[in-house]
């Protein structure tokens, strides 16, 4: 999906911004490669769900 390219990055982001201090300052170990992974396919499967419903449901 080509919307996919600028999507989860700008997710992605708005993540890291809203939860910077919950993330980088608490006690956790962040796996990005897995967490911008996990993000890029929750966003997918929104889009696929959302593009394939009849257009009278927008």
């Amino acid at each position: 999906m080509e919307m996919m390219e600028a999507l989860w990055s700008r997710v992605f982001d708005d993540i890291i911004s809203e939860e910077f201090e919950t993330i980088f300052l608490g006690n956790h170990v962040l796996n990005t490669k897995w967490f911008r992974s996990e993000v890029a396919g929750i966003i997918a499967k929104t889009l696929q769900r959302i593009l394939s419903r009849p257009m009278d449901r927008y």
